[in-house]
């Protein structure tokens, strides 16, 4: 009785560590295949706000200047023959409001290429087309749009 014990406790606890293994491989190979599909080879290239915005004290309008230009985009894609593929991009938080709801998000504004790029699928609905043009259309993610 002891011996069979003992038997179905090792061939418990040996299958248990392969089961643990496997699922462990499953899930790193799952992990792995999620970056090769984000692009692992992409590049992004984000600009920060400053955080000390000294200007002079006469000054009597407020704005700062940073971030990279579309002339700076232009520059880069064309110096680096190694770009496949490059999408200029901006991004703003934002607090959307309809009605009496509102919701923090983040705005983008980008190229018809983000969505490709980005590997992104549509749930329902379009994407941005160039006929809307100076329209003020926009996409939203599920549970924005929820």
């Amino acid at each position: 009785m002891r011996a069979g014990l003992a038997g179905l406790g090792i061939f418990i606890g040996t299958t248990t560590v392969i089961w643990l293994v496997a699922i462990g491989e499953g899930v790193s190979h799952q992990a792995q295949e999620q970056i090769k599909e984000l692009g692992a080879r992409n590049v992004i290239v984000r600009t920060k706000k400053p955080t000390n915005t000294s200007q002079p004290q006469n000054a009597r309008i407020n704005v700062t200047s940073y971030g990279l230009l579309r002339a700076d985009y232009d520059r880069i894609t064309e110096t680096i023959p190694a770009i496949k593929d490059a999408v200029p991009m901006r991004e703003f938080l934002y607090e959307l409001r309809v009605e009496d709801r509102t919701i923090d998000s983040k705005l983008v504004g980008c190229m018809e290429q983000y969505l490709e790029l980005n590997h992104l699928d549509m749930a329902r609905g379009r994407w941005l087309h160039p006929r809307d043009r100076g329209n003020k259309v926009i996409v939203l993610a599920h549970e924005t749009a929820m």
